[in-house]
C-alpha cells in the first residue's frame, strides 16, 4: 500500500500561519504509479469534497485509517520540486501559509476551491411544519444535491435551510466542481489516397445520376466504340438519360446498320477491278473504293460512287465482298477533362473536387477552417470525403498565444558602443563562466544608455547554448514594450505573460514552459511562479520598481524571489535600473551584485543616411542643499 501526503483546499482555521496541517491518504490500486509529488488530486475530507495537492508519496502512514485518492485531476504533476522548494522558502520567508502559496503558483484554471451544497438527509420525511419557501426547497433536493449558488434567492437564504440542517434534515457540504482545463485543438485534413484513387472514387461521389453513371462507363471503357446494349447493361439505364446526353450535344447514339468490308488485300482488289473494268464497270467502281478507303462502308455509301443494288449482290456471290450487322454503339463526343468536369456538375461535387484539389496543392495536412475559407466547402463536405476513404481528421493541439499572428518585424543587433562593452565583458564573464563567485548583476544606467541591447545580446547566449529566458518588468504596459524588443530581435520565440491574458492563454504558456518549449517569457512578477524547466537568466528591468511587490496573500517581493529562483535554478540574475534601489545598490556596495554602470546615452540616428550611433555624456549635475 502507498500513502500520499496531501494538502487541503480548504479555509480551515489557522490557514493564515506558517504551518499547515496535512492529511495522508492511500492510493487505490487504479492509480498505483501514478501519483507523484507536485500532482493536483480529488479526496474527501470529512463530508466534503475537495482538491489536494500532494507532497509525498511513501509506503507508511502516520494513521490506522485513511481514506482513497479519488482522482487525478491533471495526468501529469503540476508543481515540479524546484517549485515546492521555492514555495517554502516563500512561506518560510513572508510568514505566508504553504497551502497559500502552492494554490498561488498553480497553472491558472486548475485550482478550484470548494462550494457550498445542499443535499437532503438519507431517509428522512418532510414534516408538516415547513413553510411555504422550504416546501419549495425540499422539492428541489427531492431531485439531487444542488450547489447553494445554483438555488433560486427565495430558497437559497440561510433563514430557510438553516434551521432544517439544525433538525438534521439536511446537510450542507463542501464540493469542488469536477473541472479540467480545456485543452485547444486545431482540426485538420490529411489526404489519405493517391491521385488515381481520389480520380476513380470521385467520378462516384455526389448525388444520384444515371447520366453521370453513362459518362463514368464511357470513360473507363477501353471500347471506343461500345454498344448501345452494353451501355445500358453496364448503367441499369433506359433511353431516357441517353436522349438527354445526346441532346446536350455530349454523346452520340448510332443506330444498328449493315456494313460491307472487303475480305481481299491490296494487290488482289486490284486485279479484280482491272478484270471488271469493262465487262462490269459498277462492281469495278465498289471495288475502287474500297481500294481509295478499306475501312467499312454503309449501302448509301457505295450507291454513292455508282454502285447498285445488283453490284452488291453480285460481288457478294462471289466472295470480293462480305456484309455483316453491326449493332447501335455510343460515341462520346466530349474529351476526358470535358467528361470529369460533366461527371462532377452532374453529381454536384464541385466543392469536394476543390477540397481534394488544395490539398493535393498543399501537399501536407490542412486546417479545416483554411479550407472553408479557400474552397467554400464545409464539415458535411468533409464528412462525404472522409466517408469515401479519401481524407482522414487529424487533431493538433493548438496553444493560444496573444503574439500569434501579429507583424513585429525583425532587426539585427547592433554593434556595441565603447561604453556598452565594458559592461558586456562583465554580463558575458558571468554567463560563460556560470560557477564563478557573483551569479547576481546589476546594470545602473540612465534611460536611453543601451541597457535593452544588452538583455538581448545575453538572451542571446543564454538561448544558443539550450537554455530559458526570463524578463521581468513591474507593470503590464512596460511588458508589452519589452515583448516587441525581443520579438524583433528573436521572432517565433518570445512569449508574453500577465494577468490579464486569458486563463486559457496562459495555462497553454504554462503547458508550453513545463515542456522547455517556451525560449523567452516576458512577463510580470508571477511569471517567477511559472515552471522554467531549463531557466538559464532572469532580467529584472526596473528592479527599483515597487510593482515588484504583490500586496495580497501570499505577500512577497518580486526581486527577492527573483533572486532565490537564480539561486535554485543556477541562472544569472541580471536586474536593470536606472535609479537602482537604495538596498540593491548597498548590496552591490557589499558585493552580493556586481555593479556595471552605463555613463553615457546611446543617440539613435534619426535620417537614413546617417548609420553610425553615438553617445552622448550625461547632464553635469549638482545637489545644492
Amino acid at each position: 500500500m502507498q500513502y500520499a501526503e496531501i494538502i487541503v483546499n480548504l479555509p480551515l482555521s489557522g490557514k493564515g500561519l506558517v504551518q499547515q496541517h496535512t492529511y495522508h491518504y492511500h492510493i487505490p490500486d487504479e492509480l498505483l504509479g501514478q501519483v507523484q509529488p507536485g500532482h493536483l488530486v480529488i479526496v474527501s475530507f470529512g463530508h466534503h469534497t475537495v482538491q489536494g495537492i500532494v507532497l509525498a508519496v511513501s509506503d507508511t502512514a502516520p494513521v490506522a485509517e485513511t481514506k482513497p485518492v479519488q482522482k487525478l485531476v491533471w495526468p501529469e504533476p503540476l508543481l515540479s520540486p524546484r517549485q515546492f522548494t521555492l514555495a517554502h522558502w516563500l512561506s518560510e520567508t513572508y510568514l505566508t501559509s504553504l497551502s497559500v502559496v502552492l494554490w498561488y503558483i498553480l497553472p491558472p484554471g486548475v485550482g478550484r476551491k470548494a462550494v457550498p451544497q445542499l443535499a437532503l438527509a438519507e431517509n428522512v420525511a418532510p414534516p408538516p411544519t415547513l413553510s411555504p419557501a422550504q416546501q419549495r426547497l425540499w422539492q428541489i433536493l427531492l431531485r439531487g444535491p444542488r450547489r447553494l449558488a445554483q438555488l433560486p434567492p427565495d430558497v437559497a437564504a440561510p433563514a430557510i435551510w438553516r434551521p432544517l440542517q439544525r433538525q438534521k434534515l439536511l446537510r450542507r457540504s463542501l464540493v469542488v466542481e469536477d473541472h479540467t482545463p480545456r485543452l485547444v485543438h486545431d482540426l485538420l485534413v490529411q489526404l489519405v489516397a493517391d491521385p488515381d484513387q481520389i480520380a476513380d472514387t470521385l467520378l462516384q461521389l455526389g448525388r444520384p445520376s444515371k447520366q453521370a453513371d453513362i459518362l463514368a462507363y464511357l470513360l473507363a471503357t477501353p471500347d471506343p466504340l461500345p454498344t448501345l446494349k452494353q451501355v445500358k447493361r453496364a448503367t441499369a439505364c433506359g433511353n431516357g438519360p441517353l436522349r438527354e446526353l445526346v441532346a446536350k450535344g455530349w454523346i452520340a447514339v448510332e443506330t444498328a446498320q449493315q456494313l460491307y468490308l472487303s475480305p481481299l488485300g491490296e494487290a488482289a482488289l486490284t486485279k479484280q477491278r482491272e478484270r471488271l473494268q469493262d465487262k462490269a464497270p459498277k462492281q469495278a467502281a465498289v471495288l475502287s473504293l474500297f481500294l481509295t478507303d478499306p475501312r467499312p462502308k454503309t449501302s448509301a455509301e457505295i450507291y454513292a460512287v455508282g454502285g447498285s443494288r445488283s453490284a452488291l449482290r453480285t460481288l457478294k456471290q462471289s466472295g470480293l465482298l462480305v456484309r455483316y450487322q453491326q449493332p447501335a454503339h455510343v460515341l462520346r463526343r466530349l474529351s476526358e477533362d470535358e467528361t470529369f468536369e460533366a461527371i462532377i456538375a452532374l453529381r454536384g461535387t464541385k466543392k469536394e473536387r476543390l477540397v481534394l484539389d488544395a490539398l493535393l496543392t498543399e501537399g501536407e495536412p490542412a486546417w479545416v477552417g483554411w479550407l472553408y475559407a479557400e474552397t467554400g466547402c464545409n464539415r458535411q463536405t468533409l464528412n462525404r470525403l472522409a466517408a469515401a476513404g479519401l481524407v482522414e481528421f487529424l487533431k493538433k493541439r493548438h496553444f493560444r498565444d496573444p503574439l500569434a499572428g501579429r507583424v513585429i518585424g525583425k532587426e539585427k543587433a547592433p554593434p556595441l558602443l565603447p561604453h556598452q562593452r565594458d559592461a558586456w565583458q562583465g554580463i558575458e564573464k558571468a554567463l560563460r563562466h556560470p560557477h564563478g563567485d557573483s551569479r547576481r548583476l546589476l546594470l545602473w544606467g540612465p534611460p536611453g544608455s543601451g541597457k535593452t541591447e544588452l538583455y538581448l545580446r545575453a538572451a542571446d547566449l543564454v538561448l544558443r547554448r539550450g537554455r530559458q529566458v526570463l524578463v521581468l518588468v513591474p507593470e503590464i504596459a512596460l511588458a508589452v514594450q519589452m515583448v516587441q524588443r525581443f520579438a524583433r530581435r528573436f521572432p517565433g520565440q518570445v512569449y508574453l505573460w500577465h494577468s490579464e491574458l486569458s486563463a486559457g492563454e496562459r495555462f497553454d504558456l504554462w503547458l508550453r514552459d513545463q515542456q522547455g518549449e517556451a525560449a523567452i517569457i516576458v512577463g510580470t512578477r508571477s511569471a517567477l511562479f511559472l515552471p522554467h524547466p531549463k531557466l538559464g537568466l532572469i532580467v529584472l528591468d526596473e528592479e527599483q520598481d515597487a510593482a515588484y511587490k504583490n500586496l495580497s496573500a501570499p505577500r512577497y517581493h518580486g526581486r527577492a524571489v527573483a533572486a532565490e529562483l537564480a539561486t535554485l535554478s543556477g541562472s544569472l540574475l541580471l536586474a536593470g535600473s536606472a535609479t537602482p534601489d537604495v538596498v540593491t545598490y548597498h548590496r552591490a556596495k557589499q558585493g552580493v551584485y556586481q555593479l556595471l554602470t552605463l555613463r553615457e546615452r546611446v543617440l539613435v540616428p534619426t535620417r537614413k543616411r546617417e548609420q553610425v550611433r553615438t553617445t552622448a555624456k550625461l547632464p553635469p549635475v549638482t545637489v545644492v542643499d
